[in-house]
């Protein structure tokens, strides 16, 4: 039994569409089961819960051999992330796979709150994969507005950075969920070039 947290989250609803794909039918933790298969499907179970309510997370995460677990960035998703691993704990979870962030600069506030969660991960002794990906390629879409007027404001600079979608990024969940081989590994993932804001405009698509 596979358990996801943040099935309709840009990643989460990948991995649930890769997992029915191949036949499996995880259980999805969301707080209005209706909405959510209006948008996923009828190939999931899915149980009502909230990353707020403790005794909620409980009957959500019995018989569930593996869980995948990623929350909206916000100021909350400390709480929120810990308190699942505080129920998968006592659940005893054998395995989960968490979502995490490249990036260490604690006075960057979603590597700060990541780098949290995987500190009480770590305390916890529930066997994990972390997956650490760059920047979604899709944020891009966060700045369409100001793209179509021809302007793209960022604090990069000339820097690079190795832009990933997230679609491939869902693959490797799917993966790690899958095979028991990658507990206790952190997976740092990248995409195949790194490319300054100006290149990506200038070459917009990937060579082959």
């Amino acid at each position: 039994m596979i358990l996801l947290i943040g099935a309709t989250g840009k990643s989460g609803s990948l991995v649930a569409r890769n997992l029915v794909t191949q036949g499996h039918r995880p259980r999805a933790l969301v707080r209005d089961p209706r909405a959510a298969a209006a948008r996923l499907g009828p190939g999931l179970d899915y149980i009502h819960g909230d990353l707020h309510d403790p005794a909620s997370l409980r009957p959500a995460l019995d018989g569930v051999d593996v869980a995948y677990l990623a929350t909206a960035p916000s100021d909350l998703m400390v709480e929120q992330e810990t308190t699942f691993i505080a129920a998968a704990q006592a659940a005893g979870l054998p395995r989960l796979v968490k979502l995490s962030v490249f990036g260490t600069d604690p006075a960057v506030p979603i590597w700060r709150w990541h780098s949290q969660i995987e500190s009480t991960l770590t305390h916890s002794g529930v066997p994990a994969t972390c997956l650490r990906p760059v920047a979604f390629m899709t944020t891009l879409l966060d700045t369409a507005e100001t793209i179509k007027a021809g302007q793209l404001y960022s604090t990069a600079g000339d820097g690079q950075m190795a832009w990933i979608d997230t679609a491939d990024v869902a693959d490797v969940a799917t993966t790690a969920l899958l095979d028991p081989a990658y507990a206790g590994r952190i997976l740092q993932l990248t995409g195949r070039e790194a490319l300054t804001y100006e290149s990506a405009r200038r070459h917009p698509h990937p060579r082959p």
